[in-house]
C-alpha cells in the first residue's frame, strides 16, 4: 500500500487517462508508449557518431587476466528520454509514437522498453515547481474561508459565556486536597462494610 502522502496523487499515467463516454471506442492507430523508442534516423545518427573502435590482438592478449570496465548507459538513456518526453506536449508524443510504430518493425526488446516506460509512468509523479505549489496552496487558503464559522458578536464588550469562563478558571479549583480524598475513601469503605453485614 502506498504511503499516505502519495495516496491520491496524480501520476503520469493517471493524467493521460480519460473517462470514456458510453459506447465510445478508444482505438489507437499507434502503439501507446512507443514515443520512448528512438526513430531510425536518430539511431543511424548515433551509430555514425559512435563509430567503430579498433583493437589489436596484442591489446586483447594483455587484458585477458584483467577486469574489463563495461559501461551500462541504459538507465541514463531512459532518464534522458523521459526528460525529453516530459517537455514534449501530448500531441507531439502521439505523433512521434505513431511515426515510430508505422516506420519500423518493433522487436521484443522494444516492447520491453515500452512496458518499462509505462510502469515508470504509473510510479512516478510529475514534479511541480515552486510557483505551482504556491498557487495551489493560496487557492486552498481562499476556499477555506467559506467553511470557517465566523464569531461575530453584536456588542464588542459582551459578558463571557460559561464556556469562556471555564477556560479562564484555574485548574486546581476543583482539585481536592489529600486529606479530603483520605476522608472520602474512609467513609466509602465504612459504608461498604456496613452493607456487607
Amino acid at each position: 500500500m502506498l504511503q499516505k502522502k502519495f495516496q491520491g496523487k496524480p501520476t503520469e499515467a493517471s493524467i493521460e487517462a480519460r473517462v470514456q463516454e458510453y459506447g465510445e471506442l478508444d482505438a489507437k492507430d499507434y502503439i501507446p508508449g512507443a514515443e520512448v523508442l528512438e526513430g531510425e534516423k536518430e539511431k543511424n545518427a548515433e551509430n555514425d557518431e559512435d563509430g567503430w573502435e579498433n583493437t589489436s590482438l596484442s591489446e586483447e592478449e594483455d587484458a585477458i587476466g584483467e577486469w574489463i570496465d563495461v559501461q551500462h548507459s541504459s538507465d541514463e538513456e531512459q532518464q534522458e528520454i523521459s526528460k525529453k518526453l516530459n517537455r514534449m506536449p501530448m500531441e507531439e508524443q502521439k505523433d512521434k509514437a505513431a511515426a515510430i510504430s508505422t516506420s519500423q518493425v518493433l522487436t521484443q526488446e522494444d516492447f520491453q522498453k515500452i512496458r518499462m516506460a509505462q510502469l515508470r509512468k504509473e510510479l512516478d509523479t510529475p514534479k511541480s515547481d515552486k510557483e505551482t505549489r504556491l498557487a495551489t496552496a493560496m487557492a486552498r487558503k481562499t476556499d477555506r474561508k467559506e467553511f470557517v464559522r465566523k464569531k461575530t458578536k453584536m456588542n464588542p464588550f459582551p459578558s463571557l459565556t460559561n464556556k469562556e469562563k471555564k477556560k479562564t478558571e484555574e485548574l486546581y479549583d476543583d482539585a481536592r486536597s489529600f486529606r479530603e480524598k483520605q476522608l472520602a475513601l474512609r467513609d466509602a469503605l465504612l459504608k461498604k462494610r456496613k452493607r456487607m453485614k
